[in-house]
């Protein structure tokens, strides 16, 4: 059993994001253009019949989200997500982790960084890397879909692109 926490970004929520333990049904659509990253962790304890807690504040970088880290086992999914990580990377999965990300724009020293069994998906994406604008070791996978790569790729350590 896992319990699913929803990460909303956008307008409609003044430009932050938030974090939801009690998201919308699968069939409602994003807030107004927003985007939603959908985390799967370990259950916690069942609901009570109390109301939810308002959301949290999760802080954001200047393109208006954070880089993405994702380990032990989670499962992200985003989509129309910019992130500008700098001299950092915009996107880490390690550790059992898979990534989804649709419709995306990922800039950093390195671009996605996948290892440790991870497996990360781009569709509709580009990629830059001033560094590495994909890396993949470990046992890491990478797979393209209508995907623009701008940069370097490192591949060691059984990790694989598919294009």
């Amino acid at each position: 059993m896992r319990t699913i926490l929803r990460l909303t970004c956008g307008l409609v929520l003044a430009g932050g994001c938030y974090v939801q333990t009690a998201p919308p049904p699968p069939s409602a659509p994003s807030p107004q253009g927003g985007e939603t990253v959908v985390v799967t962790q370990p259950a916690a304890q069942p609901a009570s019949a109390q109301p939810a807690p308002a959301p949290t504040p999760v802080a954001t970088n200047a393109a208006g989200q954070q880089p993405i880290v994702c380990s032990s086992n989670e499962d992200i999914r985003l989509d129309g997500v910019v992130i500008q990580a700098g001299a950092g990377t915009a996107v880490t999965a390690s550790g059992n982790c898979d990534v989804t990300l649709t419709n995306c724009q990922l800039s950093g020293d390195v671009g996605v960084s996948a290892s440790g069994n991870s497996d990360v998906t781009l569709v509709g994406c580009t990629v830059q890397g001033s560094g590495e604008a994909l890396m993949v070791s470990g046992n890491g996978d990478i797979h393209l879909e209508n995907t623009t790569v701008q940069g370097e790729e490192m591949v060691s350590g059984n990790g694989e692109i598919h294009r």
